[in-house]
């Protein structure tokens, strides 16, 4: 078994031994600019944003994603536009159209004022009444 006092010293020494060593490479004169690398990533080019303008039209007139990302990419083809350019992509489309519909939500429920009266209409469907009975026709 070891004694306090040898571990002390081995302890000691292997500190001494880091410091000299530490020393040496500090001691060495490296030339910093070898080491620039410069910026980790390359910053991304902006794309031009084309399926935010067409979101709210490709929803009211029911298109889906893909056609909607069709119609973009032929449009913006015929215009002569690169695609590579732009942010032309079912899932930049699916985002677009998700975010519009929060935006239009959220001004709804901003804006909205309950009236006192309301009737509802369901189209001429048959309603389930508590009990299993169903009900007539409401409109």
């Amino acid at each position: 078994e070891q004694t306090k006092q040898e571990l002390e010293q081995q302890q000691r020494e292997k500190e001494q031994w880091e410091r000299e060593a530490f020393e040496e490479i500090e001691d060495k004169s490296v030339d910093d600019d070898d080491y620039n690398v410069g910026p980790r990533k390359r910053p991304k080019k902006k794309k031009i944003d084309v399926m935010g303008h067409i979101a709210r039209t490709a929803d009211a007139r029911g298109l889906s994603v893909r056609d909607r990302t069709a119609v973009a990419a032929s449009v913006a083809n015929c215009l002569g536009v690169d695609l590579a350019e732009t942010n032309i992509s079912v899932s930049s489309s699916w985002l677009k159209a998700q975010t519009q519909r929060l935006s239009i939500a959220n001004k709804v429920k901003e804006t909205f004022s309950c009236p006192q009266k309301v009737a509802l209409h369901w189209d001429g469907k048959t309603l389930k009444v508590k009990g299993g009975k169903k009900s007539g026709r409401v409109c």
